[in-house]
């Protein structure tokens, strides 16, 4: 068994058949036949294993003229977007990266940030709340967001200090981030100073955090290299 979805853009009456466009043929125009009297026919593709139709409407939110407005949005950097940003004031962006964050100390981390009211909001005086998640799906917080429009919360030591993923999602619902959706944010909090390598260029005069050997070609004994100048 199999499902599959075309999108249908025009009916042929004298024919008695819809025309789609099947995404399997880019280029072509696909039909299946029907009849008020007959119903569901033939289906012009896949050797008729396609047996079985339904018919859903699209909802205007994905209608071409709101998908049009989307492609602008994000080919301007949406400059005039419908929905309000979530702006932090605690951490700081890094000036090359608007969407890394780095805090001097990764065991004690803040955030402090600020949302305004869409403008066009149905319910202009509903509670408001942040949901924070963490790493992608983990959901840490939801905190409610004052009459300013601000909020914070503490998150403590970062999971991954060199790079722990937030996610910010304000709605008008503390259980549902879905009732009232109007805003979202997405960034990466990291340590400041903090490397995936340690002691990479051998600062410490050691091999701290590196595992190394030597063997002697043929065999003899393993030797362990030392820091330092070569006595040679």
């Amino acid at each position: 068994m199999f499902g599959h979805a075309a999108v249908v853009f025009r009916y042929d009456a004298e024919l008695q058949r819809f025309e789609l466009y099947d995404n399997n043929f880019p280029g072509e125009t696909v039909y299946l036949y029907w009849s008020l009297t007959k119903g569901f026919g033939l289906y012009s593709k896949y050797s008729g294993l396609a047996k079985k139709f339904a018919v859903d409407s699209m909802h205007s939110t994905f209608s071409p003229a709101t998908f049009e407005e989307l492609f602008a949005g994000a080919e301007s950097g949406w400059t005039d977007s419908k929905f309000p940003r979530i702006t932090l004031s605690q951490p700081v962006p890094l000036a090359t990266n608007p969407n890394l964050y780095e805090v001097t100390n990764a065991n004690d981390v803040t955030l402090v940030a600020s949302v305004p009211r869409p403008p066009d909001a149905t319910n202009p005086a509903a509670q408001r709340y942040a949901h924070v998640y963490l790493n992608g799906i983990h959901k840490v917080a939801v905190v409610p967001i004052n009459d300013e429009g601000e909020f914070s919360y503490h998150i403590g030591a970062l999971p991954n200090p060199l790079g722990t993923e937030v996610m910010l999602i304000v709605s008008e619902s503390n259980l549902n981030f879905r009732v009232g959706f109007h805003a979202f944010k997405h960034f990466k909090i990291r340590g400041q100073g903090l490397s995936l390598f340690k002691n990479l260029g051998f600062e410490t005069g050691g091999f701290d955090f590196w595992t190394s050997e030597r063997h002697i070609w043929g065999g003899g004994d393993g030797r362990t290299p030392r820091a330092g100048p070569s006595p040679l």
